[in-house]
């Protein structure tokens, strides 16, 4: 809102994002220097990640990348890889945790597919009340606030739902939180989260599924649309999609909102924003000792064996299948 904006500009509250919007670059430039630095003393890396392959990128297209573009590549992942997967499995185990027929509902499918563990991309993405979980949890909670800025065209206009006209050159931004609650397109229940809403309803025409579908997919912003849209919301599926199918395949997920620190279990998984919610409480009564109190905990306890795996082993070789 350009009058939010102009109100809040300059104000120690703008200071505070620029600020942490700043760690961003400085972390990127931390992490080139220090790996053109180790690449120089041992003359060569074998070490193959995102990190190298930008720096090969530059060597290969240098009238292409410069280093402010190669800077601009390290950046985003630092930015957009972290706190949206955390945003995205936080709604998800909330939303689930909300709903036990929803939550029984996920348990049976995994339960009789007959999974491997960890499972593999091409064994969860095709689930289908997993993927209608998944996406009605971003639906109702929208991991960004808005898509990037687009200006009206040179020589055109646009005209809003209300009548009212934006000339050349207005830049224009769309909210998934206006979008994903359209009762035109989702339904009368639009408020409501319900993981039916993606799946065929009984007695549906194909025809006419496909159309809501097709409906529905358009108003979905949660990686944005167009050339513009996540370039990275393939590995983003990957790892929530298999995390998620692994999470609720291995233990049972139940929250607890009042006093759920005296809660003990063999894991305790903080859901939340605030201070409290992001670090481990040992002792019950710090829950209500720290900044904002409780917000609510998932209590999380096994449902069958499991063993430790690592990176290597979650992120197969089809993860960026799609």
């Amino acid at each position: 809102m350009p009058s939010m904006h102009a109100a809040l500009k300059g104000t120690p509250l703008t200071s505070v994002f620029e600020k942490r919007m700043g760690s961003f670059p400085r972390r990127a430039r931390e992490l080139i220097q220090n790996r053109r630095a180790s690449t120089a003393v041992t003359a060569s890396s074998t070490r193959e990640d995102l990190l190298s392959q930008i720096l090969q990128t530059k060597e290969k297209h240098p009238e292409l990348v410069d280093e402010r573009v190669m800077h601009g590549y390290a950046t985003t992942p630092l930015l957009a890889g972290a706190d949206t997967v955390t945003i995205g499995l936080t709604s998800i185990v909330y939303f689930v945790g909300r709903h036990r027929a929803v939550a029984n509902k996920l348990r049976t499918e995994l339960d009789n597919c007959g999974l491997e563990m960890p499972p593999r991309w091409s064994a969860v993405y095709k689930l289908p009340y997993l993927d209608a979980v998944i996406r009605e949890s971003f639906r109702c909670h929208p991991i960004g606030a808005m898509l990037s800025r687009r200006g009206v065209p040179e020589g055109r206009v646009l005209t809003l739902p209300d009548g009212r006209v934006l000339p050349t050159g207005t830049a224009v931004a769309v909210s998934g939180w206006a979008t994903h609650f359209d009762k035109g397109v989702y339904g009368a229940d639009a408020l409501e989260f319900r993981p039916e809403r993606w799946l065929k309803g009984e007695g549906e025409d194909e025809d006419d599924y496909d159309e809501r579908l097709r409906r529905m997919n358009k108003a979905d912003l949660t990686w944005g649309h167009g050339d513009r849209a996540c370039m990275g919301k393939n590995i983003a599926r990957c790892e929530m999609y298999k995390l998620m199918a692994t999470l609720y395949s291995t233990f049972d997920v139940s929250l607890y909102r009042d006093h759920c620190c005296s809660m003990v279990g063999p894991l305790t998984m903080l859901t939340g924003t605030t201070r409290a919610s992001r670090s481990r409480v040992e002792d019950p009564r710090d829950c209500s000792r720290q900044a904002g109190g409780c917000r609510g905990h998932a209590l999380v306890t096994p449902r069958q064996e499991y063993r430790e795996v690592g990176t290597s082993e979650l992120m197969d070789e089809d993860a960026t299948d799609d």
